[in-house]
C-alpha cells in the first residue's frame, strides 16, 4: 500500500503543471553571434515532458547575429529590438515568440500580444471555428486532461498560453494547437 501511495504522489507531481517556465532574460537581452535554444534538450535537462516556455524582458539582436529556437515558446514582457539596418538570421522551428512590439523583424511565428499568461477558450480561433456544440477534450503536452465539456460551456474558462491536443467527439483529434 505504501508503494502505491508513493508512486501516485510521484506521478501526481509530474503532471501538476503543463508548462515549464525557464527564465533566460540575460541570454535574450543582448544577442551577439548565434543563440540556439532547443526545447528537446531543455526537456531532457529538466527531466520533463511539459511545454518549455522561455521568459524574458526584451530581446536585443546585435549586428550579424542570429537565433535558432526549436520546439519552444518565448514570452517577452517587452519587445524585440534589432539594431539599425542589421542583417539578422533567425530560425523559428516549431517555435513562437510572444512580445508587445517587434522592430526590424517580422514573422508569422512572432505574435504581438499584451496578455502573455492565459487565454480564454472562447477567444481561441481553433475553437471558434468548430461547428455545432460538440463535446471537446483538451489535453496539455504531458497528456493531462485540462478541459472536458461542450463547446457552449467554454465561457470564462482560462488556460495558459501553450500548445494543446484537442479531441472533438465524433470528428477529429488534432495535436499541438497553439492557444493564444
Amino acid at each position: 500500500m505504501k508503494t502505491i501511495i508513493f508512486l501516485t504522489l510521484i506521478l501526481l507531481n509530474l503532471s501538476i503543471f503543463s508548462q515549464k517556465y525557464v527564465d533566460m532574460t540575460h541570454q535574450l537581452a543582448n544577442i551577439k553571434g548565434n543563440l540556439i535554444i532547443d526545447g528537446n534538450i531543455l526537456k531532457k535537462e529538466y527531466n520533463t515532458r511539459e511545454e518549455i516556455i522561455i521568459t524574458g524582458k526584451n530581446m536585443k539582436i546585435n549586428h550579424k547575429s542570429g537565433f535558432v529556437f526549436n520546439n519552444i515558446i518565448v514570452q517577452l514582457t517587452g519587445s524585440i529590438l534589432v539594431e539599425d539596418d542589421n542583417k539578422i538570421y533567425p530560425k523559428l522551428l516549431d517555435s513562437y515568440i510572444f512580445c508587445k512590439y517587434s522592430e526590424g523583424i517580422s514573422s508569422k511565428s512572432i505574435i504581438k500580444k499584451s496578455n502573455f499568461r492565459n487565454v480564454s477558450l472562447d477567444k481561441v480561433e481553433y475553437i471558434k471555428k468548430i461547428n455545432g456544440n460538440p463535446e471537446i477534450w483538451i489535453y496539455d503536452r504531458s497528456g493531462k486532461l485540462v478541459y472536458k465539456g461542450l463547446k457552449s460551456n467554454i465561457n470564462n474558462i482560462y488556460l495558459s498560453i501553450a500548445r494543446y491536443d484537442v479531441k472533438i467527439k465524433g470528428k477529429s483529434f488534432d495535436e499541438d494547437i497553439l492557444f493564444y
